[in-house]
């Protein structure tokens, strides 16, 4: 999985030095392609309850999303219900709270 500082991509595009205000607001995440799956984002959350957001890059690190950690809960609560009311069967998944 690649990893970038974000810092140092925000201050490239925006011009903005490490000792300015912006600095106070610029928060270091990780990075994904996409190929990662949905496994593997929920495996990033699960490691660190501090992470906000996921980053998706394409192939030449170019920012093409975020992957909100609030609304990607809510999504994987939402598919999972519908498969449940869909097949009929219910869904069991364990995840190991840290």
């Amino acid at each position: 999985m690649q990893q970038l500082q974000l810092e140092q991509q925000l201050a490239r595009e925006q011009n903005v030095d490490e000792g300015s205000m912006m600095g106070d607001f610029v928060r270091k995440v990780p990075v994904i392609g996409k190929t990662e799956s949905c496994h593997d984002v929920l495996n990033l959350f699960l490691r660190d309850s501090r992470i906000p957001c996921v980053i998706l890059c394409d192939d030449k690190n170019m920012p093409h999303g975020l992957i909100m950690r609030d609304r990607f809960y809510t999504q994987m609560m939402v598919d999972s219900l519908s498969i449940y009311f869909i097949a009929g069967q219910p869904i069991v998944m364990q995840i190991a709270l840290l």
